[in-house]
């Protein structure tokens, strides 16, 4: 029973429950009475007077409902007029019903024909005032997300990462007004280190409202500190925090180019609809199991799912429903990186002829949003991947880990194709650059010990649009780094703190932390980039090849692989991967 009421157990308040019976039964009652006018059946008009009836009181539950589920949104929730106005709408809505109930009740007994006119017309005028109001209502709930529960817990904090915390801020003392702070951690090597303090980032914070303050602890027998939590603090934006939050759902932008991919690429299509599935059910899997046969077993699913050549973008939030509510901020942060990434790949498969332009114009409106992954170049080989928890993931699981990591290569590899030709010119280079992501797919390169970058899989694409090509690698670096925070359960042991985790890395990543004003400017790559990107490459072995090396042979060719029936390797050749699928 638990399983089929869960709607019921994770409805954010009992309004949603009781507000649809008014909605229906004061409509219907209008029909029977516009009926029974028509016909002239005095049965019809009774069984519609007795509809009004069970409205009246199914109106009365639905306004207590809704005056208690306003006061869970707070006042201060952003668009709360369209719940004013709502509740207006609702309050003349229930009292004209009752008003009518009263009346038709004391004429019940009237035969006369003008009454059930005057009644009718009373009651069109009521439906007509609900319809009003309950249009404002969908508009605030679909519209702007208001009253929609995103975290079961309740309300987070935005809190440091253990390791980014500022030192100068100690216990007992006051930073600026902020809340209080406590002692930083030192570094794995024991030596303190400059922290970001991403909590105290020039917004006003205050304690979290009904949120228990973690009790500190040092935790022993960790192999490498002691460590101790931080006081949580709320973020800027609301102020009175509440588990009750706006989200918004981001559409890709309209244009011309919408959806060329799909209707002139559909071989890249289906590859990166596999690729949207792919790292979707990894995060749900890592937050389920970090059972090594288990985690493998996903990575199979995942194959099998790419292979069937999937023709419709799976819904992520759907397949990682555990992670979206756990960290929807973060989800909210890929999906429209995932869109820019597609909006790219349609305007260099159009017919568009300005395609530099609208490339501004795209970037400018990613940018422009609160959850945009900055495009400055952050030192993702340096304190980016040298986090406590950093390389957990690659190291627990090298053949999924290197198996993402493909899909990147192809999302890089893929718009330097794009760029090589119409889109003719390019359907025919695709075929041998999906043939080498394929043998990837089925022998994982394990000997990769870093993500493929850009600049690797797409040099002449990150020249020419350097913005976009950083925006990708911090989208990718903070997949890493999540499914990383996701491997170390002895480190974030609860969900809370799992959450705030992947929260403080996040705040790395946006652009309103780096724009207009400079908040995270200790994670900038070093003033030579690119140089100090290539030096870092020597000791991380074998890099990927640029798709301008698969296309014109200047590699060395991936050993045979099993011929592709149906979406699916033959089982009859098939690798050692392959025995998962038995």
């Amino acid at each position: 029973m638990r399983d089929l009421m869960q709607g019921f157990q994770e409805a954010p308040n009992s309004h949603p429950i009781f507000l649809h019976f008014p909605l229906v039964l004061l409509p219907v009652a209008l029909l029977f009475w516009i009926i029974a006018l028509a016909v002239r059946r005095d049965e019809y008009f009774k069984f519609g007077r007795w509809l009004l009836y069970l409205a009246v009181l199914s109106a009365a539950v639905a306004v207590w409902s809704g005056l208690a589920a306003e006061s869970q949104v707070g006042h201060d929730t952003r668009h709360h007029e369209l719940v004013h106005r709502h509740k207006t709408f609702m309050l003349v809505t229930s009292g004209l019903a009752a008003l009518l109930g009263g009346a038709a009740f004391f004429l019940a007994k009237s035969k006369a024909f003008w009454v059930k006119a005057m009644l009718t017309g009373g009651l069109a005028a009521t439906v007509t005032v609900m319809t009003l109001g309950a249009d404002q209502g969908g508009h605030a709930v679909f519209g702007h997300g208001i009253g929609t529960r995103v975290q079961s817990d309740g309300p987070l904090a935005e809190v440091a990462h253990p390791d980014l915390e500022h030192g100068h801020a100690r216990r007992g003392e006051k930073h600026d007004g902020h809340a209080e702070r406590h002692a930083t951690e030192e570094a794995r090597d024991g030596h303190p280190e400059k922290r970001d303090g991403r909590a105290d980032s020039g917004h006003k914070h205050e304690a979290t409202k009904g949120q228990a303050e973690p009790k500190h602890h040092e935790q022993a027998g960790r192999d490498h500190h002691d460590e101790k939590t931080s006081k949580p603090t709320v973020p800027p934006q609301p102020e009175k925090t509440s588990a009750w939050v706006a989200r918004n759902k981001r559409w890709p932008p309209r244009g011309p180019w919408m959806w060329s991919v799909r209707d002139r690429l559909p071989q890249l299509n289906v590859e990166f609809n596999g690729i949207d599935f792919g790292h979707a059910h990894l995060a749900e899997t890592l937050l389920k199991t970090l059972k090594e046969s288990e985690v493998e077993r996903g990575r199979i699913e995942v194959l099998d799912f790419i292979f069937s050549k999937p023709q419709v973008p799976p819904d992520e939030e759907q397949i990682a429903a555990t992670f979206a509510r756990l960290a929807w901020e973060a989800q909210r942060a890929f999906n429209w990186g995932h869109i820019f990434h597609r909006s790219l790949y349609d305007l260099f498969a159009s017919d568009v002829p300005d395609k530099e332009k609208v490339y501004r114009e795209l970037l400018a409106n990613y940018l422009s949003k609160p959850e945009a992954l900055t495009h400055h170049r952050l030192d993702l080989h340096g304190k980016l991947w040298n986090f406590r928890e950093s390389k957990a993931f690659s190291s627990k699981f090298p053949k999924f880990n290197t198996q993402i990591w493909a899909y990147h290569w192809l999302q890089a590899a893929a718009y330097d194709v794009q760029l090589m030709g119409d889109v003719g010119k390019q359907r025919e280079l695709f075929k041998k650059i999906i043939d080498h992501y394929h043998g990837y797919l089925r022998r994982p390169p394990v000997e990769w010990q870093m993500m493929p970058m850009l600049e690797e899989g797409a040099p002449e694409f990150s020249k020419r649009f350097p913005e976009a090509a950083q925006i990708f690698n911090n989208l990718h670096m903070l997949h890493d780094n999540i499914d990383d925070i996701l491997c170390r359960p002895d480190l974030y042991p609860t969900n809370g703190e799992k959450r705030k985790a992947i929260l403080s890395v996040v705040e790395i990543y946006l652009h309103r932390n780096h724009e207009p004003e400079e908040r995270r400017a200790e994670f900038h790559a070093p003033e030579d980039g690119a140089g100090h990107m290539k030096e870092m490459m020597k000791d991380m072995g074998p890099r990927p090849p640029s798709a301008a090396d698969i296309l014109e042979g200047r590699i060395s060719p991936e050993p045979p692989h099993p011929p592709l029936n149906g979406g699916h390797p033959k089982k009859s050749s098939r690798d050692e991967d392959d025995k998962h699928h038995k």
